[in-house]
């Protein structure tokens, strides 16, 4: 069954056409935060920095930093591809001061609403199994077993191969929270390509 949702959400993205705003450089890469998605580490770090981000943390595939993203709190984390070390990716994480599902779905259609202002209408995946589980105070626990997700995909070329921006509540068994992902097209088949060299 999840098997089959997935492949039913990847056609839905592959077919789904935005006529939002473009926020993909003339290289066709995606954008975060204004800075192309591409060229090493270090160079995506010190832009990030040039905009006010901290680094918290960095190696050779990763960095985290932490500062203001869409006026709110947030970590920031940067992917890079296994061998080339190319940005490719990038999770926002939302600072939660609450551990609460009112909050939570609160800050994550805040978001949802300036994202669809700048790229359109996003593919929505929001629901639960059972319907009842709205307003019930397991929405958190219905979430971190799988039945049910809050999730709106933007796709700022309206195509899949040029990448994608992922809003979701994350209810994992730690801390839930609002995270943003930045998944860079080019960059990704380039991820995808050295990661499988090693297999």
């Amino acid at each position: 069954m999840k098997k089959l949702f997935l492949f039913v959400l990847f056609f839905v993205f592959a077919i789904y056409s935005s006529y939002g705003q473009k926020d993909v450089s003339e290289t066709g890469h995606l954008r975060f935060m204004g800075i192309e998605m591409t060229g090493s580490i270090s160079d995506f770090i010190d832009k990030l920095e040039d905009k006010g981000m901290t680094v918290y943390s960095q190696d050779n595939s990763n960095a985290v930093l932490l500062g203001r993203f869409a006026g709110k709190d947030a970590m920031i984390d940067v992917f890079t591809t296994p061998k080339s070390n190319m940005v490719h990716g990038i999770e926002v994480i939302f600072n939660n001061t609450k551990n609460d599902w009112s909050y939570l779905k609160s800050q994550y259609l805040n978001i949802k609403e300036m994202l669809s202002n700048k790229y359109g209408k996003p593919v929505e995946m929001e629901y639960f199994e059972k319907p009842d589980t709205e307003g019930s105070g397991n929405e958190l626990y219905e979430l971190k077993e799988g039945k049910g997700a809050y999730q709106s995909t933007f796709l700022p070329e309206g195509l899949l191969d040029e990448g994608m921006i992922v809003l979701s509540i994350k209810a994992s068994y730690t801390n839930p929270y609002v995270g943003l992902n930045y998944v860079d097209g080019k960059n990704s088949k380039l991820y995808m390509s050295e990661s499988l060299e090693d297999l």
